[in-house]
């Protein structure tokens, strides 16, 4: 909102007498003590006095559509923070099911290989530790 803007609105509440004291007052709300007999700024306005109104009016229209242009502005700017964390916890958690495939990879060839070595039989033995090798080496080319 321009400063310009919120000027122009402050000097129309001040050129209508800056208020009733009313505490439903439409043209400024009171500080302070207040009066509850409803609001006196809109009765028997001159001609001045209604184009101030309108002045004020066309300003608060203003000032509506640029706070609801700053929503709009404020919810993108939060969905793409949102997106971007959203993106980096899946990264996270595919780095995450990576290390644990790899853990779990690398469980299941050293249980093999004790399993078998247990074989003594030579060529099996260094079939399984050249085949967990190649695992290995195929899981460290997809980091």
């Amino acid at each position: 909102m321009s400063d310009d803007l919120i000027k122009l609105y402050r000097d129309q509440q001040d050129a209508l007498g800056g208020g009733c004291g009313d505490g439903h007052c439409v043209i400024k709300k009171p500080v302070g003590m207040r009066t509850n007999g409803g609001c006196r700024c809109l009765y028997n306005l001159d001609f001045m006095g209604r184009q101030r109104v309108g002045v004020m009016l066309k300003a608060s229209q203003e000032m509506a559509d640029r706070i609801e242009q700053l929503e709009r502005e404020r919810d993108h700017a939060w969905s793409m923070v949102a997106k971007a964390d959203g993106d980096a916890v899946r990264a996270a958690g595919e780095a995450l099911q990576m290390q644990i495939a790899k853990q779990a990879a690398e469980a299941k060839i050293y249980k093999a290989i004790v399993g078998l070595s247990s074989v003594r039989h030579a060529s099996v033995t260094s079939w399984i530790e050249k085949r967990a090798l190649d695992v290995l080496i195929e899981l460290e080319k997809d980091k």
